[in-house]
């Protein structure tokens, strides 16, 4: 499994994203805080290992971004995420909700395979740096007082959610709590 999806479920292994099958914000009209750039992501792996990992960002037409690995390990190349961050109403200043959905092989010539509706999508917060950002991912396990009041259960090992509301009023908690940020994404301008 390409080490990109393997990330985000090692987040479900280790005690839970937050996801939905298919976006939940369909037909929102995302934020685009971020120039198109270079990307560094540092942090550490699920076995506290230093992670470093480089990115190709762009943004799209709409609104969306593309965040593309630039590694030329066959297994990471040509592999990231279609994201889309939106403005919360609650939220701290600098601080926005994050869409992610897994992409592949956009390398090839005929680029990413597309992205499904049902495809699942993964939830946390984006906080803006001065030349970046920094994750918030929320864990099912951790995180459940923020989950408490939506009456989410952990499903297989990932909080499973089905309504944006809900989604929501649990990322509002989570952001309560000033919770430690999981990695760090710096624009190399």
């Amino acid at each position: 499994m390409r080490r990109f999806a393997w990330l985000f479920l090692s987040c479900a292994a280790l005690g839970g994203c937050w996801q939905s099958k298919g976006s939940l914000y369909d037909g929102v009209k995302p934020a685009t805080p971020f120039a198109n750039g270079p990307l560094t992501e540092t942090g550490t792996d699920e076995l506290g290992k230093p992670l470093v990992q480089h990115f190709a960002l762009t943004k799209s037409a709409d609104g969306s971004y593309r965040m593309i690995s630039t590694s030329r390990d066959n297994d990471y190349a040509g592999n990231g995420f279609l994201l889309r961050f939106f403005a919360l109403a609650g939220l701290p200043a600098g601080v926005y909700v994050y869409e992610a959905a897994s992409l592949e092989h956009c390398d090839t010539r005929a680029g990413c395979d597309p992205v499904k509706r049902s495809d699942d999508r993964w939830y946390g917060l984006a906080q803006l740096t001065a030349n970046g950002a920094e994750e918030i991912r929320p864990d099912c396990t951790k995180d459940v007082v923020a989950i408490a009041p939506a009456r989410i259960k952990d499903a297989e090992g990932a909080c499973n959610f089905t309504d944006r509301a809900i989604l929501e009023q649990a990322l509002l908690a989570l952001a309560r709590k000033n919770p430690a940020t999981a990695f760090s994404y710096r624009l190399d301008r």
